[in-house]
């Protein structure tokens, strides 16, 4: 994957805030994705950052409930901006669900239920956006073509005895001689 995906965490609770970004941490190191984090204790802080241009990020993992800006408020604020980021609420406050789809968020984590929502969400997250644009080089007929396919148009990949078989979204099914190992890789 050559681009880096920037992440914010921010939560008012700094054990929390680590304990939310070990955890992304380590889905993106078994996923194979580069990325920078940062964390935030104060939500006005991260707005600062992210309105002075000093930070861009490509999604936030945001506490509902904070002091002096709740997470939907900052949202809200963020949204307004041309270059917004994903929005994921990490909260215990699971009545606040509906209160949070004013701002489209692209998922809601529960801290009660953090380990399984969070690993779930994220690798949506990574197939919705960050898989979206991942093509592969994939040789065929004979290894004299080379077509760059988009990862994200790959319906499934079969094998059978030393040809692969790639079916896409659209129907089309392209045949080529590279092994299961470099199709993973």
């Amino acid at each position: 994957m050559e681009n880096t995906v920037a992440f914010a965490v921010c939560d008012d609770d700094e054990i929390v805030c680590e304990a939310i970004c070990a955890k992304i941490r380590k889905i993106l190191l078994k996923c194979g994705i580069p990325a920078n984090m940062d964390k935030y204790v104060s939500p006005l802080a991260l707005y600062k950052n992210i309105e002075s241009g000093e930070r861009q990020y490509d999604v936030l993992f945001l506490d509902i409930d904070m002091p002096r800006l709740s997470g939907i408020d900052l949202a809200k604020a963020l949204k307004k901006r041309a270059d917004s980021p994903d929005i994921i609420f990490v909260s215990n406050r699971e009545e606040k669900v509906f209160e949070s789809f004013s701002v489209r968020p692209f998922g809601f984590v529960r801290k009660n239920n953090f380990s399984n929502d969070l690993k779930d969400t994220l690798l949506s997250y990574i197939n919705a956006r960050v898989m979206k644009n991942a093509a592969i080089a994939v040789s065929t007929n004979g290894n004299s073509v080379v077509r760059n396919i988009k990862v994200s148009d790959i319906v499934y990949i079969e094998s059978f005895r030393y040809k692969q078989y790639i079916y896409m979204a659209d129907g089309e099914q392209i045949e080529c001689r590279m092994s299961m190992e470099e199709f993973e890789s």
